[in-house]
């Protein structure tokens, strides 16, 4: 399997791959966040959900400058 880069639209929005269709790769938009701040609250809003267990940080994307939310690969630890 071939591995492309993400595309940008020429707008700056920066995406994400989505899924695989008759051999064209969907992408959507990722949601981009002003502060850190944001970013780090929507972190913490995903990161409790019950069925969440890799963590997600915010980082800061080097082609919009905005802030992402991505896995960083660790796991949640949940006390049972």
């Amino acid at each position: 399997m071939i591995h492309l880069k993400p595309k940008l639209k020429e707008s700056g929005i920066c995406n994400r791959f989505l899924y695989e269709k008759d051999g064209e790769r969907v992408y959507v938009p990722k949601k981009g966040f002003k502060t850190q701040d944001e970013a780090i609250n929507e972190c913490k809003r995903i990161n409790s959900k019950p069925n969440q267990f890799h963590k997600v940080v915010p980082y800061r994307c080097k082609h919009c400058h905005k802030y992402h939310v991505g896995r960083n690969g660790n796991f949640i630890k949940k006390d049972i």
